[in-house]
């Protein structure tokens, strides 16, 4: 029982989280067909002269994972028997920890959008709901678990980088494409954010010193909190109260933040078989304002009620999280020892900002390309990268397919598939980066009877999907006649 605690634990950490990676699927961005690819890049224009995204199902995508582990760095198979990485090797668990772990979780849903072709220019509207949550964890909390206070005179650890911020808003978009010439477009999208939630926290300071005879904890730091729900929090954190009666409606209508953000695109053709792109994404700003708690705390404490600690006695992965003598004996002196002050002030926080290069060379006759595409972001004043490479097929205007591979976080054991299918007035958008190639099976019982298949080799997940109305103004004309007809405008960007 202990071994499957710790292992729920372990996916926990490893599933509920994002990372090192990207807030997009890089595996759609050379799908030409795509009535939305005006997200990746909004100098690019969809082929459809009118496209309907319907609620949820027009277009939804969400990504879970870290920069740090995959379940072969968690698991492994000792004898035939299934083993947590402490058990094993914690020297090269530990190795395998960047200096601070993050982990994400992102979602993006279409409420609704629609766009149309005026000449040479393209003309869209959205509104998305968009979820985003980053924890980050230092790596000397991870050394502190696992190797104790082997120093008899001291040992140091900063946990400064431990951050949370999780953050629900509206988006509402509206984005303008224009040709400049026939071999450049750009493209632009303004943005109204409307924030429905945000909690979040930074520590200035936090550093833990520790010796044979006591033990130093000194920190300072904050926690905001903005909703549509008040909350009160006592003097020492010892409660948590949300005010419930202030209703449902109030939640979901009030505005918590109010924010705006832009989108900037440049497509360009070098010749009739290279294009070269560039788009800044979700470069924005959010002010919360509603129900807003401030926190700020300080610490300066000395615990003399721990003794050295070593690596027999040191904390287990699933004591971590259910709870020791030890935890809860320094929890409980923390409490006392919290000096805090409190405010309802408005607070800022940014979007997590996007930048997307890319590289194409289409052959024969456009039926075939070769992509390249960086992909970075910036999370808590650290670069993000990832680069994807990709062969596009596009035999017919109604179907386009991408095959690809993400080098930074594909591990050697992923690979990225899409499509975009029309049927009709129907497009139907499917993709993803990292298709495991190596799956595991983790048992969900003590028995082993029920068991959870899982990819063994990768730190990230992700998956978008969609399904849209197109029209051409060809099809509006002939639709007495006939529906279903797949011509697309001839004026090709």
């Amino acid at each position: 029982m202990r071994v499957f605690k710790t292992l729920v634990c372990c996916l926990l950490i490893s599933a509920l989280s994002t990372t090192v990676f990207a807030q997009q699927i890089s595996n759609g961005y050379f799908i030409e067909n795509n009535p939305l690819r005006q997200d990746y890049n909004p100098a690019f224009k969809p082929k459809t002269d009118y496209f309907v995204s319907l609620p949820v199902i027009g277009y939804t995508s969400f990504e879970l994972g870290n920069n740090s582990l995959t379940i072969k760095d968690l698991v492994y198979n000792s004898n035939g028997q299934t083993v947590i990485f402490n058990q094993v090797n914690t020297e090269n668990f530990f190795n395998t920890l960047q200096s601070t772990t993050v982990l994400q979780a992102d979602a993006k849903i279409n409420i609704l959008a629609f766009g149309w072709r005026n000449k040479k220019d393209y003309l869209s509207f959205s509104i998305d709901q968009r979820v985003t949550a980053n924890v980050g964890l230092p790596k000397d909390l991870f050394k502190l678990a696992f190797y104790g206070t082997p120093d008899i005179y001291k040992n140091s650890f900063n946990l400064s980088k431990f951050q949370t911020d999780i953050s629900l808003y509206t988006e509402f978009g509206a984005c303008y494409n224009k040709r400049i010439s026939s071999n450049l477009t750009l493209g632009a999208k303004l943005k109204l954010l409307v924030g429905n939630m945000n909690i979040s926290n930074t520590n200035s300071t936090l550093n833990i010193d520790a010796n044979i005879n006591e033990w130093t904890i000194k920190g300072s730091g904050s926690v905001n909190y903005s909703g549509g729900l008040p909350i009160i929090i006592d003097n020492q954190f010892q409660s948590v109260t949300i005010k419930a009666n202030s209703g449902v409606l109030n939640f979901l209508n009030k505005p918590s933040g109010i924010g705006t953000g832009i989108d900037l695109g440049v497509n360009y053709k070098l010749n009739s078989d290279i294009v070269l792109s560039a788009s800044l994404l979700d470069f924005g700003i959010i002010n919360w304002f509603n129900n807003v708690s401030n926190i700020n705390y300080n610490i300066d404490y000395k615990y003399d009620g721990i003794k050295q600690l070593n690596g027999s006695s040191v904390l287990s992965p699933g004591s971590i999280f259910s709870g020791t003598s030890l935890t809860d004996s320094l929890l409980n002196s923390l409490k006392a020892s919290y000096k805090i002050s409190q405010s309802a002030k408005s607070y800022f926080t940014s979007t997590r900002a996007k930048l997307n290069i890319g590289f194409e060379y289409k052959f024969y006759e456009n039926n075939l390309s070769f992509g390249l595409l960086s992909h970075s972001e910036l999370l808590n004043q650290t670069v993000i990268e990832e680069v994807t490479t990709s062969i596009n097929a596009k035999p017919m205007k109604w179907f386009n397919a991408s095959l690809s591979y993400s080098f930074l976080n594909g591990q050697f054991s992923t690979i990225g598939l899409g499509f975009g299918l029309r049927t009709g007035l129907v497009h139907w958008l499917f993709g993803a980066d990292y298709f495991p190639l190596q799956l595991v099976n983790i048992p969900l019982s003590a028995s082993g009877k029920n068991n959870l298949a899982v990819s063994y080799n990768s730190k990230v997940f992700n998956l978008h999907l969609g399904i849209n109305i197109v029209l051409n103004k060809s099809t509006l004309k002939r639709m007495h006649i006939r529906t279903g007809l797949y011509g697309y405008d001839t004026d090709e960007d």
